[in-house]
């Protein structure tokens, strides 16, 4: 058993032994390090890389020039810029490492092989879409109904895990505020007791 995709397997459920092998035998895992760039703005993203160890984000830049970072992903989740793995076409974001990381990546062909051929695969897939579309609802309803402080604390209540495991710059463009902010932001929560 090749420990290294116990990640997989924890995400995409259980498996019999001739599905696990066919999966085994059709991922890659890799190590990337913090800083690199595995899907640029333009190309076609048509990889989705699950992280085991270490996080990821998708990003893309405002009209002002700004980092806005889009999705988090930290272990067990999947990293993948969905519509351009789903339509073929350029992304308009890229993939980035925040962290050394341990992955493990498939491409679309080997993504609708699995499809085809391990229940488990189609049904872990749409749980992904599922919990893309409830991140994909909490950030448009906390950047367009919530002001700063709100959305840091909505992020503290409901993914404690992104302002614990990941840098504040990210976590900050994350929630649609400067870094700086963030940081005067954080010291007055904590004084506040909020």
């Amino acid at each position: 058993m090749d420990h290294a995709l116990d990640p997989l397997f924890q995400f995409f459920g259980k498996l019999t032994e001739e599905e696990r092998a066919l999966v085994e035998s059709s991922v890659q895992t890799m190590h990337v390090t913090k800083g690199t760039v595995l899907l640029d703005a333009g190309d076609v993203g048509d990889r989705m890389y699950l992280v085991a160890v270490g996080g990821m984000r998708t990003l893309f830049h405002d009209r002002n020039g700004n980092e806005v970072t889009r999705y988090i992903a930290l272990p067990c989740r999947v990293c993948v810029v969905l519509d351009s793995f789903i339509t073929g076409k350029p992304s308009r974001e890229a993939i980035e490492a925040f962290a050394d990381s341990e992955v493990i990546t498939w491409d679309r062909a080997t993504h609708d092989m699995l499809m085809a051929k391990v229940p488990a695969w189609t049904r872990a897939y749409i749980t992904l879409l599922e919990q893309a579309q409830v991140i994909n609802a909490w950030r448009l309803t906390s950047l367009l109904g919530m002001d700063a402080a709100q959305r840091y604390i909505a992020l503290m209540r409901d993914w404690p895990e992104l302002v614990q495991d990941v840098p504040d710059r990210i976590v900050a463009s994350y929630i649609g505020i400067a870094p700086e902010y963030l940081s005067r932001l954080k010291s007055r929560i904590l004084r506040s007791g909020t």
